[in-house]
């Protein structure tokens, strides 16, 4: 990085009072996760099913092809669009108009771009900005929650009327033969998106415009959120407060909400910003078969995103290589790619199809045709499945 860049860099975070070796934001480390349901009944059974979850078994870990560190994929790209909508919306709302001298808005203007200068530095990719608009910034910082033990995430469901739905924990009315409550342990949160918009005024007079959205929070613990941010800059007007607002959502969100060992997932309510609730609380309102599916999705493409970046030991090879090297099989053991590879061609060539096991001795798992295909050349792939099928008929045969 040349010098003059450097030293931009280090007189931005001077200015909103960060220590020059502040790191970026980065994920806790990854830790297992589990299902723990606590009771069953046919009922909640079949609730579960909706969910695509089994009511007895952990769910599977997946392996995407490539995870996202800034949590747009599990968030989806429309709430994006529909945070930016709703602030410019919030333009002029409630808010008197500020009368400025020219000097006080090139004075906030170079502020406002010392500021972002030294939140992109911090941020990297979790931060993207927009166009400006009538002279206007407006960006988004996707704030991944700290969680660095994990957490319980829980869920009251039902079968009701045939689709799954989650009551409030002290919700108790009901047929309780007709509910389950479902546990499970995450160690990464879907990212809270803040969505924000500079107004000339900022930050000599007035806030930035915000929005606060994310899909495991309902609307009336968003809008505690706001108010929490509210807070920060009426304790420092004046000043830039958009890293101490990253910094508090990041950090004390799930205090401030009164969440200990666990997260209760609790029942959305659509009519909450009608009855006068926060206008900058956006939530997405959607079923508990969408929103639990995407907490674990979003949580498994984590571990093995940190999977990927980590260093492993082979216990075949006894060798460390990088994550990327390995193959991970479906019962989470894991062995580099060369010692595999070598390991599924010297059974198929010796027509030891029926052997082609996970290679730890106390497992036992099968390898799947979709790994094998990726370590097998064509012809030793195609030399697989015949001699897989001969041995299968030679079984049913017998």
């Amino acid at each position: 990085m040349p010098k003059k860049h450097r030293d931009r860099i280090f007189h931005c975070l001077d200015l909103i009072a960060i220590p020059a070796g502040t790191p970026p934001v980065t994920s806790p480390p990854p830790r297992s996760s589990k299902a723990m349901p606590r009771k069953s009944s046919k009922a909640a059974a079949n609730a579960l099913q909706r969910l695509n979850l089994d009511a007895e078994d952990a769910p599977v870990e997946t392996l995407p092809a490539k995870a996202s560190s800034s949590g747009t994929a599990a968030v989806g790209g429309g709430q994006e669009e529909e945070c930016l909508r709703r602030l410019h919306e919030l333009v002029g709302f409630g808010r008197e108009r500020v009368e400025l001298t020219e000097e006080e808005v090139r004075a906030n203007d170079q502020r406002q771009e010392d500021e972002i200068c030294a939140l992109e530095a911090i941020f990297g990719d979790n931060l993207v900005m927009f166009s400006r608009k009538e002279g206007q910034r407006s960006f988004q910082v996707h704030v991944h929650i700290e969680i660095p033990d994990g957490t319980n995430v829980s869920a009251r469901l039902s079968s009701g009327a045939g689709t799954p739905n989650y009551k409030q924990a002290h919700d108790h009315d009901g047929d309780a033969s007709d509910e389950l409550f479902y546990k499970f342990r995450v160690d990464h949160l879907p990212p809270i998106l803040l969505s924000c918009l500079l107004p000339l005024s900022y930050p000599s007079h007035q806030p930035p415009f915000f929005t606060i959205s994310t899909e495991w929070l309902d609307r009336v613990m968003i809008s505690s959120l706001c108010e929490m941010l509210d807070m920060t800059w009426e304790e420092q007007q004046g000043m830039e407060v958009i890293y101490q607002w990253v910094q508090r959502l990041q950090s004390s969100s799930l205090s401030y909400l009164g969440f200990g060992d666990e997260i209760v997932l609790s029942k959305h309510d659509q009519t909450y910003a009608e009855d006068g609730g926060d206008k900058r609380a956006l939530t997405h309102n959607a079923p508990p078969d969408v929103t639990i599916p995407r907490i674990i999705r979003y949580n498994d493409d984590k571990h093995h995103e940190a999977f990927l970046y980590a260093i492993h030991y082979c216990m075949i090879c006894f060798s460390e290589f990088p994550g990327v090297d390995f193959i991970k099989l479906p019962c989470h053991h894991f062995f580099c790619q060369k010692c595999m590879q070598t390991y599924c061609k010297m059974h198929v060539k010796e027509g030891t199809v029926v052997k082609l096991l996970c290679p730890d001795t106390k497992c036992g798992v099968v390898v799947p045709p979709n790994i094998l295909k990726r370590l097998l050349g064509e012809d030793e792939f195609e030399r697989w499945e015949t001699l897989l099928f001969r041995e299968l008929l030679t079984q049913w045969l017998m």
